[in-house]
């Protein structure tokens, strides 16, 4: 079962097969999928690892090139290496303890395949599986200084929930039973990058996820059904 980004992702990688005239969906539609999909982690992560989506749509479509005139009937069927990807993606998110496979799966799943365009192009843009991976690990440790206002912070599990305590527009806010998916610059246009991200990408209960200015964050702790 998918996450409802990881569902928007398969279903615009369809269109992205058809906008290209294919009669396939391949690892490079489900990629280029990816990146039409808002705020999800595997583009965060992507972005994270330096890459612009514009640079990835435009090497995917150099080696893929556009088909000829055709007409389609019925739905675009998937490739086999396609299907690998969302078979090797569940694998993903079982090892880490989720019960929906995300995109971040599908993306770490992309470059493991190994054979498909979307691999080629991503390991030609210097992304490999080790680099996907860090991303996606259980456990991830920051150093203390990495939230503003934290005081004593360890190992951040990806697959335990927090209750996060924020202040925001001066007032206390509580976020319960949320997950932490990763790190986000969020820099207008034009401004100087910063030495490090400044927003966490949260998930809330509802699936949804946020971004919250680290120097928001006052503390957090793990979620009790009590708490």
């Amino acid at each position: 079962m998918f996450e409802p980004a990881a569902m928007r992702l398969v279903a615009l990688a369809r269109n992205q097969a058809a906008r290209l005239r294919h009669s396939f969906v391949g690892t490079e539609h489900l990629l280029l999928g990816m990146l039409e999909v808002d705020q999800n982690v595997g583009t965060l992560i992507l972005f994270d690892l330096g890459l612009d989506p514009a640079k990835i749509r435009s090497e995917i479509e150099r080696e893929v090139g556009i088909g000829p005139e055709a007409e389609t009937t019925g739905a675009i069927p998937y490739t086999p290496r396609s299907k690998k990807v969302f078979a090797l993606a569940a694998k993903t998110a079982r090892a880490r303890g989720a019960d929906k496979i995300g995109t971040e799966h599908i993306l770490l799943a992309l470059v493991e395949e190994g054979d498909g365009v979307a691999a080629h192009v991503l390991r030609d843009l210097g992304i490999h599986t080790a680099d996907v991976a860090k991303h996606l690990s259980a456990r991830s440790v920051m150093e203390p200084t990495a939230l503003s206002g934290v005081g004593s912070f360890h190992a951040l599990d990806f697959t335990k929930r927090y209750d996060l305590h924020c202040i925001e527009a001066g007032q206390p806010h509580v976020y319960q039973n949320v997950l932490f998916k990763g790190l986000a610059c969020l820099s207008s246009e034009g401004a100087a990058p910063t030495p490090q991200p400044e927003f966490l990408v949260i998930e809330l209960e509802n699936k949804e996820l946020i971004y919250i200015a680290r120097s928001a964050i006052s503390k957090f702790h793990e979620h009790t059904p009590e708490s």
